[in-house]
C-alpha cells in the first residue's frame, strides 16, 4: 500500500506535535471559587524526612518558625528542639473551576467541586529552582480531563479521590483522603468570625515528565478565611504516614472560600 504525500507528512508530524505539548516551557492556572479549601502541616523528623523526598533533597527546618502558620510556628518557638525538623503541608483544594492557559480544563458537577491536591516538603532549591522553599512531592487531582490536559504540558499528575461522609446525627461531617498509602480521615468544623482579603503564597520545585524540573509559584486569595476545630486520624504503614503520627503538630487550616488563586509552572531544564 502507498500513502499519499500529504499523509505520510502527517504522520511524520505526529510525534514531532506530541513532543512540544510535552515539552511546554510554561504554562498559568486560575483556579476559582474554593469550596473549603484547607491545608494539614505537619513536621517531619529529620531521620524521616529522606523516606519522603528524592534522594539529594536539601531539606529546610523549621528553624524559628518564621513563614510557617501560626499554630506550627507557635510550636517551635514554645519547643525549640523541633526547630530542626522539616515543615511539611497536605493542601486539599476545592474549586469550582479550574482554568489552564486560558481554556477552562475542569468545572464543578453539582455539589461536587473540582480537586486539585498537594503534598509538599520544605527544601532549599528544590530541583535546582532557586527562590523555591518547597519540593513538590505530588500533585494530584480527581479530575481526568484537567490530568490530561497537566500531563499534555509535561507535569505528573496522580489521581485521587475526597470522599465526605455527612453526620447524620447533625455533628460534624467528615471528609476522608488518601495521600501514598496514608489514609487521613478529618472531622470537623470552621469558628470564629471569617477573616477577609488573606494572601497565601508559596512557591515549589517539581518533577515533571521526562525529568524535567519545574517551578511553581502560587498565590491564593479567597474571599474568606476561617479557623477550624477538629480531630484528624492518620492510618496506614507507610513512610508517610509513619511521618504524620510522629510529627509533634498536625495543624488543619484555615479554610479557604472564594476567590481565585493563580499558579504560574515555569520549566527549569532536565537533571
Amino acid at each position: 500500500m502507498t500513502r499519499s504525500p500529504l499523509a505520510t507528512a502527517l504522520l511524520l508530524l505526529a510525534p514531532i506535535t506530541a513532543a512540544a505539548q510535552v515539552d511546554a516551557k510554561s504554562s498559568s492556572w486560575q483556579l476559582d471559587d474554593s469550596r473549603g479549601s484547607f491545608c494539614v502541616w505537619y513536621l517531619a523528623d529529620p531521620a524521616m524526612a529522606p523516606d519522603l523526598a528524592p534522594k539529594g533533597t536539601v531539606f529546610a527546618p523549621a528553624g524559628a518558625g518564621e513563614g510557617l502558620p501560626p499554630a506550627v510556628a507557635r510550636l517551635v518557638r514554645d519547643e525549640p528542639q523541633f526547630g530542626s525538623w522539616i515543615p511539611a503541608s497536605i493542601c486539599v483544594g476545592l474549586y469550582g473551576k479550574v482554568t489552564v492557559d486560558g481554556e477552562v480544563a475542569a468545572q464543578a458537577k453539582g455539589d461536587r467541586p473540582v480537586l486539585v491536591m498537594t503534598h509538599s516538603i520544605a527544601a532549599s532549591a528544590p530541583r535546582g529552582q532557586e527562590g523555591a522553599g518547597y519540593f513538590l512531592l505530588e500533585l494530584s487531582t480527581d479530575n481526568g480531563t484537567l490530568a490530561r490536559v497537566a500531563e499534555d504540558i509535561g507535569l505528573q499528575v496522580e489521581r485521587r479521590e475526597v470522599t465526605r461522609v455527612p453526620d447524620r446525627e447533625g455533628g460534624d461531617d467528615a471528609w476522608h483522603f488518601q495521600v501514598e498509602k496514608a489514609k487521613l480521615l478529618w472531622s470537623g468544623h470552621p469558628t470564629g468570625e471569617p477573616s477577609v482579603e488573606s494572601t497565601r503564597m508559596m512557591s515549589f520545585g517539581l518533577v515533571g515528565r521526562r525529568t524535567s524540573s519545574w517551578l511553581l509559584e502560587a498565590k491564593a486569595t479567597p474571599d474568606t478565611t476561617r479557623l477550624l476545630v477538629g480531630q484528624l486520624r492518620v492510618e496506614g504503614k507507610d513512610d508517610l504516614a509513619k511521618a504524620l503520627k510522629a510529627s509533634p503538630i498536625r495543624a488543619v487550616g484555615p479554610l479557604e472560600q472564594g476567590g481565585r488563586s493563580i499558579w504560574q509552572f515555569t520549566r527549569g531544564g532536565n537533571r
